[in-house]
Formats: C-alpha cells, sequence, structure tokens
C-alpha cells in the first residue's frame, strides 16, 4: 500500500479575457524515481477516440480526488489493466 504523502493534488481554473473563471478541475500527480532523479508525474488514464491518448484524469470536487486516492490509488487497485485469476 502507498503512503497518500506520495501523492499531490493540483487545482487547476482557467480565466476568460473577462476575468471570470470557464474552467475548473482538480488533478493528481505522483512522486515517482527513476534511477538517481525524483518527479511528479501526472495521473493519467487512456481516452479511445480517433486513437487512443493518454489523458490527465481530472475529478470535479476536492472530495472526489481524494476518495479516489484512498480508494484506488493507495491501495494499488489495477487502472487502465485488467487481471486474469485461476480459480
Amino acid at each position: 500500500m502507498k503512503k497518500q504523502a506520495n501523492f499531490l493534488i493540483k487545482h487547476y481554473e482557467y480565466f476568460n479575457e473577462e476575468g471570470k473563471v470557464t474552467n475548473e478541475h482538480y488533478y493528481i500527480q505522483e512522486w515517482k524515481r527513476f534511477l538517481w532523479w525524483s518527479y511528479w508525474k501526472d495521473i493519467k488514464h487512456t481516452e479511445c477516440g480517433l486513437g487512443y491518448r493518454q489523458k490527465r484524469k481530472t475529478f470535479k470536487t476536492l472530495e472526489e480526488t481524494r476518495k479516489f486516492i484512498r480508494e484506488v490509488l493507495c491501495p494499488e487497485t489495477p487502472r487502465d489493466k485488467s487481471r486474469e485469476t485461476v480459480v
């Protein structure tokens, strides 16, 4: 199980030319290590359409974001994968 401290919640707001918020969402970044480098990486999901592409996973509320971290990312539940078990 991963610690919640390995995740960062960011709040994104886009302001139009009149200074009004027209787009707002939350997203998650995970602390990663590669050899001797450390960095924050966006949590993404695969989106289908005219081809597959990776897109940042966004949430409407802060509580939705925290719930996703608690229930999916911390217990390391598989995402965008399948699992097969012999019974």
